[in-house]
């Protein structure tokens, strides 16, 4: 049996048309020789793109990395006076709204114009404020993490000074027991004096045990700038004009024969 020349639609008895097929492909060839012809667009649009990134870089302010270090009163030298994550967590909920209310007003700001960033280094007794921001704020940033710093170590300092009261008073009554056994002349007198001496000596160790806690630096400034570098900035509009200008040839070479293709259809 005979095949028909052109394949059967089910529904219909008619034949359905042949599929005229146009070969649109285009060749490396092609490609190269629609860049060579637009190549002055492509110049075009890289030198701009080039300028643009040029003039962002040179534009763009330079930031500095300022540090100030605290290190945390200690008891003796294996415990600190508070811990490090409830000092930092106090330092962020307390004392730096706090400080910041006063110094806005001061300064007729309505924002801070820097980030404060309060970290511990892990496993140190160390509380970190960082803040990154142009040389024209150092002496903002100066006086807000004195403010901090300042905060912080005068609490912390009340809270030694109240511990070495309470011992010292205890050292008092320590002495003023020593003193009415030598008045009683007990028959172990003695003994007694001695245990209350041997206190009075524990007691006065954990006094000389307490560490204040003390301001390294602050806002000291980093050697290096920190952010984007400019260099950064110039590569980055290097990759981008050259993307941007093969984009834009065949953009144009689109539109050209869309242009082409619609009068074609009105004529």
């Amino acid at each position: 049996m005979s095949q028909p020349p052109f394949p059967q639609d089910a529904r219909f008895s008619q034949p359905l048309p042949p599929y005229a097929y146009r070969d649109d492909e285009i060749s490396l060839v092609d490609l190269v020789k629609t860049l060579v012809k637009r190549w002055k667009l492509m110049a075009l649009v890289f030198v701009f793109t080039l300028a643009a990134a040029l003039a962002f870089a040179l534009a763009m302010p330079q930031k500095y990395e300022y540090t100030t270090i605290y290190t945390i009163a200690e008891v003796n030298a294996e415990t600190p006076l508070e811990s490090a994550a409830g000092l930092q967590t106090k330092v962020d909920n307390l004392y730096i709204p706090t400080v910041v209310r006063d110094f806005l007003p001061r300064h007729q700001l309505e924002t801070v114009p820097f980030k404060l960033n309060i970290s511990n280094p892990k496993g140190s007794s160390l509380i970190t404020i960082t803040s990154q921001t142009v040389e024209d704020n150092e002496s903002l940033v100066q006086e807000l993490h004195g403010a901090i710093t300042a905060r912080l170590k005068g609490e912390q300092d009340a809270h030694i000074n109240h511990r070495v009261e309470l011992l010292q008073q205890q050292i008092g009554a320590a002495r003023a027991q020593i003193e009415l056994v030598k008045k009683a002349a007990l028959a172990n007198s003695g003994e007694l004096i001695a245990s209350f001496t041997g206190t009075i000596n524990g007691l006065q160790a954990q006094i000389n045990n307490f560490q204040k806690g003390t301001v390294f630096a602050i806002a000291n400034q980093s050697l290096q700038t920190k952010g984007i570098s400019k260099t950064l900035v110039l590569a980055l509009g290097l990759m981008l004009g050259a993307m941007l200008a093969v984009m834009a040839v065949f953009v144009r070479e689109f539109i050209g024969q869309l242009c082409a293709s619609l009068q074609e259809e009105t004529e």
